[in-house]
């Protein structure tokens, strides 16, 4: 019989295996030229084959460990995806890679980084921290893009935000935030692009919120934990166009199992808590209290995990809202 620690292990393992294919996906040059499309207006008009030959090699995906300012081969052809500052502990960035901007001179480039959040109130504001990239990305192309005083070469970056579980007040939506001129008294010229330099972009993202067909549905369809994996990848490939044979069908079908192998967890563990009580109670007292236990130790994992919203858990475990937020409140 596997002992508690070993069964914690296992669910921690693959937890952080279902992030590791998260990321994956979202880093297929594929879905991003979806997200570009979406929300950076350089690429609103321009087709998403024309955006994947705009990304400069392939993304890097949490893998390079360069400190600030080294300027090695791999910072500068790959762009290493952790800034690390001696006094601030280490950045892990999920996706970060350099396109090119469309129907322009070719050397004008962007730096992008995008992130996933599985929940909207991860217990600070999203956009301080998205803040918080976008000025280090900045920060650290001093000697690798730029040499001072040519401040003139930083290059713009984009720190893009997928929160998934937003609220259904805000539903589906995506909002930028960037630098913009205010005249107080007269009007001094300039040059936009002088100080243009950082966006960031919020992507809120809620699946129970009804969507017309596009990028919504797609993404949604995409990161959806409760869908089942031959009619995402059916709806993928036939509605969307997204080859599911170039790596992305097997990453999306490695996703699944591993949100299978979360679920199925929290499952059988509330069900041997459930008839241990169950046992000890009587028979009809005890069935009645190992469901109670077995729901009561799935409600408490799934939310722990924070891989699925609230909605779905209650729809799913058809618990109570006040039974949830008991549940939530022992945590």
């Amino acid at each position: 019989m596997e002992t508690e620690i070993k069964k914690a292990i296992d669910r921690a393992g693959a937890k952080i295996q279902y992030d590791s294919y998260c990321k994956k996906i979202l880093g297929s040059k594929m879905i991003l030229a979806w997200i570009l499309q979406a929300s950076i207006e350089e690429y609103k008009y321009v087709t998403h084959d024309c955006i994947i030959q705009c990304i400069e090699n392939e993304p890097d995906i949490g893998t390079f460990y360069v400190d600030p300012g080294k300027n090695t081969k791999d910072r500068i052809e790959g762009l290493n995806t952790e800034d690390k500052d001696d006094d601030e502990g280490t950045i892990k960035y999920d996706i970060r890679f350099i396109a090119r901007i469309p129907k322009q001179d070719e050397n004008i480039r962007i730096i992008i980084n995008v992130e996933a959040q599985k929940n909207f109130y991860p217990g600070y504001p999203i956009l301080s921290r998205g803040v918080y990239y976008g000025a280090r990305m900045i920060s650290s192309q001093n000697g690798v893009e730029f040499i001072q005083p040519y401040y003139g070469d930083i290059k713009k970056v984009y720190s893009i935000w997928i929160c998934a579980n937003a609220p259904k007040y805000i539903g589906n939506a995506i909002s930028v935030y960037e630098l913009k001129k205010r005249d107080i008294a007269g009007d001094i010229p300039d040059i936009q692009s002088d100080y243009d330099k950082i966006a960031i972009v919020m992507i809120c993202l809620n699946n129970k919120v009804n969507r017309e067909k596009g990028f919504f549905d797609m993404i949604n369809t995409l990161l959806a934990p409760d869908l089942n994996i031959d009619i995402k990848k059916e709806i993928l490939e036939n509605e969307y166009h997204i080859p599911m044979d170039d790596g992305l069908g097997k990453e999306l079908e490695l996703m699944c199992n591993v949100s299978d192998y979360v679920w199925e967890y929290a499952y059988e563990n509330g069900m041997e808590a459930g008839m241990e009580a169950g046992r000890e109670a009587g028979m009809k007292a005890g069935r009645e209290a190992g469901r109670a236990d077995a729901v009561h130790e799935i409600v408490r994992e799934l939310l722990k995990d924070g891989t699925v919203g609230e909605d779905f858990i209650i729809r799913v475990t058809q618990i109570s809202t006040e039974k949830l937020n008991e549940i939530k409140a022992l945590l």
